[in-house]
């Protein structure tokens, strides 16, 4: 484990609930949907996170317009640069085949739209990278893909830490309409992988947030071919302006849904700000 940095150790921690507790629910004949897990996410960010995490909700009502859940975004410990990325939550379904509703359409407009076509432009139009995070259990462990190389093939978290996986939202487009779990593992990453740290144990200069636009770029090179603008990794010095506006909301302490400007504000559930830690991190073979 000292190759992971404590980041990563805890985003592994919330991909094995996610497992486990899937696989309980199931075996249990008991629920354990999107919503759920996402608010159990959330308090676990909030409550054991090593950094300073804020959690700012808005209007839950305007998912449906945009097919966005949360803005998250990962901030330096100086808050000179920052990682930010739209991210969609999905499910694998109790008879671990699909990811049911990525290519459903949204509203009653004509023509119809997709979800998934309103999310990538939502994230465009912010110059962010659209990002699926997947919640995921499969009995058969065979079917989950070992890509962690922080880890030994033979570690369990080889397949509890695809608890949660993350994939481009335009690789997961340029697939549809087959929304099966088969086919999406291949172009998806563990969620601790996303916070690569080339196995050093430590974070970079840079932080987390470097450290996020290196696994996203290495995410967007792995599953794609298709050529991208550098400017859309979602690194950029500061904070992006929705987190900006975030945080200055949170601090006049206003009731989200009465609030006047959020009429203006660009219809998420809402935005998590990962703020890194100042205190120096070290491996755990440094602290020994």
């Amino acid at each position: 484990m000292s190759a992971l940095t404590p980041e990563q150790v805890f985003f592994l921690a919330l991909s094995r609930m996610v497992w486990l507790r899937r696989r309980a629910a199931k075996t249990s004949g008991l629920p354990f949907n999107e919503e759920t897990i996402t608010e159990t996410i959330l308090l676990d960010l909030k409550t054991a996170y090593p950094g300073h995490v804020q959690i700012i909700a808005f209007n839950k009502a305007q998912e449906a317009l945009t097919g966005a859940d949360w803005f998250w975004s990962f901030v330096s410990a100086d808050g000179s640069q920052s990682f930010t990325m739209l991210v969609q939550a999905k499910r694998l379904e109790d008879a671990e085949q699909i990811y049911q509703g990525i290519n459903r359409n949204i509203g009653k407009r004509t023509p119809p739209a997709r979800q998934i076509d309103q999310l990538l432009a939502t994230a465009q139009s912010h110059q962010v990278p659209a990002i699926y995070a997947f919640y995921n259990h499969v009995t058969n462990e065979n079917r989950v893909p070992r890509k962690c190389g922080s880890l030994q093939l033979s570690d369990a978290d080889q397949v509890l830490g695809f608890g949660i996986s993350l994939a481009e939202a335009s690789t997961v487009a340029s697939v549809l309409p087959d929304e099966t779990f088969d086919t999406h593992r291949r172009h998806s990453i563990p969620l601790h992988c996303l916070l690569c740290n080339r196995g050093q144990g430590r974070r970079p200069g840079g932080g987390t947030a470097d450290m996020a636009a290196y696994g996203f770029a290495r995410l967007r090179l792995e599953t794609s071919t298709k050529k991208r603008d550098p400017d859309d990794l979602g690194l950029r010095d500061g904070l992006h302006p929705i987190v900006e506006f975030a945080l200055g909301f949170a601090a006049r302490d206003f009731d989200g849904a009465d609030h006047p400007t959020l009429d203006h504000f660009p219809n998420i559930a809402g935005v998590v700000v990962l703020h890194d830690s100042n205190e120096e991190i070290k491996s755990e073979s440094e602290r020994g």
